[in-house]
């Protein structure tokens, strides 16, 4: 029933406040370090009303799609070259692979030497944590096609660019979606993880 979701997901939100708020005074660290709600709040009415924080989230969220559509555009043409090609999959797999294993915070302060601190390297990095699962999923996609549907649409004349367009992209286009949700959810972490260390602005600075 929606409706008993929604009210089990208020209830952890509001038990998670709750939790929030009395363990302050409790653990005892200084402000700056583990707020109270009340003083989160306080800032937040403060920098909404001085028009601080507006800027910031415009600032933010311009990073945030732009790498995303970067990191869809390019993961989903690497991808399909792969899967598509065994020559480019025998010389670009190993890479990929060992790419994918460096965390980004490892490239980070190479980054910030090649394009110094601003947008070049917030973009560079959410880029680099996005393409991974818009690649693997595209590939996966892609190899997973019954291939009764790409040898009946040659046996119909069907050219390559034809084969791929009408058969493959629709193909894998589901396995390309659950790689751009979880794409999603990484690039957020990404944009704040570059914005604390290489931003000027946003919502990490």
């Amino acid at each position: 029933m929606p409706s008993a979701r929604v009210l089990k997901g208020a209830l952890g939100i509001a038990i998670v406040f709750v939790v929030w708020w009395i363990s302050v005074p409790l653990v005892g660290l200084p402000d700056f370090f583990y707020p109270s709600p009340q003083a989160v709040w306080a800032a937040f009415v403060e920098m909404m009303g001085k028009g601080v924080l507006p800027s910031h989230i415009v600032d933010s969220l311009f990073r945030y799609t732009a790498g995303l559509f970067i990191a869809t555009s390019l993961g989903l043409i690497v991808g399909l070259t792969i899967a598509l090609s065994r020559s480019v999959a025998r010389a670009l797999e190993p890479l990929v692979n060992f790419l994918y294993a460096l965390i980004e915070i490892a490239w980070l302060p190479i980054l910030i030497l090649w394009f110094g601190f601003g947008l070049t390297t917030i973009l560079v990095t959410v880029v680099y944590v996005v393409i991974w699962p818009i690649i693997f999923n595209a590939i996966v996609g892609v190899r997973s096609l019954p291939i009764v549907y790409v040898n009946a649409a040659l046996s119909l004349g069907g050219s390559r660019w034809q084969v791929i367009r009408d058969v493959i992209l629709p193909g894998v286009l589901p396995h390309v979606l659950t790689g751009f949700r979880i794409a999603a959810g990484f690039a957020f972490r990404a944009l704040i993880l570059g914005e604390i260390l290489a931003g000027t602005s946003g919502l990490g600075y």
